[in-house]
């Protein structure tokens, strides 16, 4: 499924897998937090 979204932690574990379209809610609301640390 495109698109496919993953975070992946420094020691190489998927911290978060999305699959399909993700709006900027949904991002900020999951990803974000996970980027910053």
């Amino acid at each position: 499924i495109v698109p496919y979204t993953v975070v992946i932690a420094p020691s190489g574990r998927m911290v978060y897998i999305h699959r399909g379209r993700m709006g900027e809610e949904e991002f900020n609301l999951y990803v974000k937090p996970l980027l910053e640390g």
